[in-house]
């Protein structure tokens, strides 16, 4: 301890800093000469001391900045796990938080000074992870654009050397990507640049960091955008996309899924075979074409790959045999292009006579399943209960993923002819592979180790 300030205090002095002793409170901190008789937990105590100080009372930033550093990272998270903690309670009683929020103000500014300090001081090793680690867990806390600037800004200064540092580094990267994704700050530019300047397995814990954010669509399509603006981690995002669009309902609109369509053709066959794995996850019926091209692939894992995506988007159990494929492929466009189209708009508002021919027709296309679900959904608002019964019938056989919230409605119905349609149109999807609950295909264990919420 006494170490890390007799070094960090003549570099923020140096800097013009200019660091003040506060007033005598709760929250003055403990002079370095003092440090060294100091138990370890008295650091612990002298922080929270100042949840209960004034704001006439609080040191300055740069104090406080080196009373943090003092502290540690560790201590540093818990400390401000108690600020937040207060912080709501002040607010959930209607308390003057005027308090809070001025060391609130003065904590904003340390990650910055911290900044100055690498920038203009010959810091230690260690000692450096350790004042990035400090920033980190502020910033967090704190998602806003300016947050992302100074991680990308920080965390390059970091010191390789220190093996358990840069662990901790990497768990607090992966907390950052995780709370700027949530509030959605830094632009995709922002975030390419700052993987493009850090060590790959930092890069990594914040990518994973972006997979685990509040909003699955947002993640899905800020990995997606890193494709093209990023070298070297293709294969990672696509895993990891892949990963975000089987657990959490994702899909993406066809153009937002050209950057992982374009990865199919790639030459490098790990990114092959995970671009086949996120097209299948994804939903992307525009890549089945040439997902059948890769049932030939060379590599053995990507022909798996295809396949079992070619499965997850058709709902089909054609083997992996490429002319199968390309026979039954053929065969249902060249339906759409003839009738398909006129058949499928011609569900909602034929009369029942008719109905049943253009279900029975229309319900095996399944490389239009979604099409053809969305014309049967219709049914499902009518008033004759035998239009409904013949709709839930017809979902049960294109078995579309989206239709299964629908369908689960109804095997809560007063009519039990309706409800054994929806269940035995629900068993039909789970039995394609169709997680029933969440209108997924059933959740398998990540291939990489990367299948567990962040």
């Amino acid at each position: 301890m006494v170490t890390r300030l007799i070094t960090l205090v003549p570099a923020l002095a140096a800097i013009g800093l200019g660091i003040m002793a506060p007033p005598a409170s709760a929250g003055k901190p403990v002079p370095a000469e003092a440090s060294a008789q100091r138990p370890a937990d008295a650091l612990a105590l002298n922080l929270q001391g100042l949840l209960d100080a004034p704001r006439g009372s609080l040191p300055s930033s740069e104090a406080l900045t080196v009373q943090l550093l003092d502290a540690g990272p560790d201590r540093v998270a818990t400390f401000l796990r108690l600020l937040e903690s207060r912080a709501n309670a002040v607010a959930k009683n209607g308390d003057d938080t005027s308090d809070l929020a001025a060391l609130g103000s003065r904590l904003r500014k340390v990650p910055a000074l911290i900044g100055r300090t690498l920038d203009a001081s010959e810091i230690p090793g260690p000692m450096r992870n350790v004042a990035i680690s400090v920033a980190l867990e502020i910033l967090r806390r704190d998602p806003r654009n300016e947050s992302v600037a100074l991680t990308t800004r920080l965390v390059p200064k970091s010191y390789p050397g220190d093996a358990a540092g840069m662990t901790g580094i990497a768990g607090r990267l992966r907390l950052c990507g995780r709370a700027y994704a949530s509030a959605r700050v830094g632009t995709v530019a922002d975030t390419a640049r700052f993987i493009e300047s850090v060590p790959p397995s930092l890069a990594l814990s914040f990518i994973d960091g972006i997979t685990g954010a509040k909003s699955a669509p947002y993640s899905a399509r800020r990995l997606v955008a890193l494709l093209d603006k990023t070298e070297g981690y293709e294969g990672a995002l696509l895993n990891r996309i892949e990963g975000v669009a089987r657990r959490r309902t994702v899909r993406l609109t066809v153009d937002q899924c050209s950057p992982v369509r374009a990865r199919l053709r790639s030459g490098n066959a790990f990114v092959r075979r995970e671009a086949a794995f996120a097209a299948g996850s994804l939903g992307d019926h525009q890549a089945i074409h040439t997902l059948i091209e890769l049932l030939e692939d060379p590599e053995r894992n990507v022909r798996n790959a295809a396949h079992d995506s070619l499965c997850r988007l058709t709902s089909m159990t054609i083997s992996a045999d490429p002319f199968r494929w390309r026979l039954w492929f053929d065969r249902q466009e060249k339906w759409w292009q003839e009738r398909g189209q006129n058949t499928v708009a011609a569900i909602p508002s034929a009369g029942l006579g008719d109905l049943v021919d253009l279900i029975s027709e229309a319900s095996t296309k399944r490389l239009y399943r979604d099409q053809v679900a969305m014309a049967l959904l219709e049914l499902l608002e009518h008033r004759d209960e035998r239009y409904i019964e013949l709709g839930l019938s017809g979902l049960g056989t294109i078995r579309a993923p989206l239709s299964v919230e629908k369908i689960r409605a109804f095997t809560a119905s007063n009519n039990p002819r309706l409800a054994t349609r929806a269940s035995d149109a629900l068993r039909a999807l789970k039995s394609a592979g169709i997680d029933t609950a969440a209108g997924l295909r059933a959740p398998q264990k990540s291939r990489l180790g990367i299948g567990k919420d962040f």
